[in-house]
């Protein structure tokens, strides 16, 4: 089995490419942008929410310091 995306911006062509692809036999497989963005979107917010329950960086009292700091180590 062998799968293609194909990104199709014209409705019409669309509608076409959907006919021959049905006349062919082809599975058709849609995804919905939204609902792909909208999981991608919940995966950044739980990574982030995980990020804030484990609290990494406490023991960073000033961030800009520390930035210097690890800047400063390359020089």
């Amino acid at each position: 089995m062998k799968s293609i995306s194909i990104n199709i911006e014209n409705p019409k062509d669309y509608q076409l490419i959907i006919q021959l692809l049905k006349r062919l036999g082809i599975k058709i497989q849609s995804i919905d942008k939204e609902k792909e963005q909208h999981k991608s979107m919940q995966a950044l917010y739980d990574l982030l929410d995980s990020v804030k329950e484990n609290e990494l960086f406490n023991d960073i009292e000033d961030p800009s310091q520390w930035q210097r700091d690890i800047r400063n180590e390359w020089n």
